[in-house]
């Protein structure tokens, strides 16, 4: 159904015309007939201009029209995918670190969780994952994870509200690492494949060795894992390219003061 907005143009015209018809038949004589003809053409004529003007402005308002619902319908059938590192699936992020006394180093990371809230399923492209520590640079977990086990359990495909999808990264780290990252690129498309989209997950994690006392007031050694900044991102509808995930500067951080206390206070 029109609005008023959308009808007041031709119930204008509608009254012009009404006026016009009447003082025509109020002033028209035998000695004015041309004159009355004449005027009548040129009301006709606007008259004509002003049904074009209309018919232009309502297809202007359709196809603009017809391009918002085009971009809510992309906007809402979509896929919506996240990103979190956690031990257990939940949405806090959980990194854990711990050491293996057979090869007399650290291990960590966690489990990237994956999540789709929007409406339609998401199929994963080539993903980038990134796990680096201060003491071994890019840990090449993909590689290593290929090379011992045969393949790299990726996921493929997360439909909307699917629980528990998740890939592990948690490789060896080093001998006493202080700084780790974790980082993962997930380029995915929804129903139409030529339409791509990407979530980045990035998070930089200070590690600090200290002692705390047990029970019996021993001290015994203890690891903390502090969270620093994250640099998650998305597609935001641009159409762009997937970023490409690197180490960070890794003697930037660690001259940092506060980086600089914590990672050395157990020294």
């Amino acid at each position: 159904m029109l609005s008023f907005d959308q009808l007041k143009l031709p119930i204008g015209l509608a009254f012009l015309f009404l006026a016009a018809y009447f003082l025509l038949g109020w002033f028209i004589r035998d000695s004015n007939v041309q004159k009355a003809v004449a005027i009548g053409a040129v009301l006709g004529a606007v008259g004509t201009i002003g049904a074009f003007f209309f018919l232009w402005h309502q297809s202007v308002k359709l196809k603009d029209t017809i391009q918002l619902q085009t971009e809510t319908f992309k906007l809402e059938k979509r896929p919506y995918l996240f990103a979190y590192l956690s031990k257990k699936g939940n949405k806090s992020v959980e990194f854990d670190i711990w050491k293996n006394a057979e090869h007399g180093a650290f291990y960590g990371g966690g489990d990237l969780f994956f999540e789709n809230v929007g409406q339609v399923p998401a199929t994963i492209g080539k993903t980038q994952y990134l796990v680096a520590s201060d003491e071994l640079g890019d840990t090449n977990v993909v590689r290593w994870f290929e090379e011992a086990m045969g393949k790299y359990p990726d996921v493929k495909t997360i439909f909307p509200g699917q629980q528990n999808i998740s890939v592990a990264l948690h490789p060896q780290l080093g001998k006493k690492p202080r700084l780790v990252y974790v980082g993962a690129v997930i380029p995915y498309t929804g129903i139409k494949p030529q339409e791509k989209y990407w979530y980045k997950f990035s998070q930089l994690f200070i590690v600090q060795y200290r002692k705390v006392p047990d029970k019996e007031g021993n001290l015994k050694p203890a690891i903390a894992v502090s969270p620093h900044f994250a640099d998650h991102d998305w597609d935001k509808h641009s159409a762009s390219d997937p970023p490409v995930l690197s180490t960070p500067d890794w003697n930037y951080w660690l001259e940092r003061s506060h980086i600089k206390q914590i990672t050395t206070s157990g020294e």
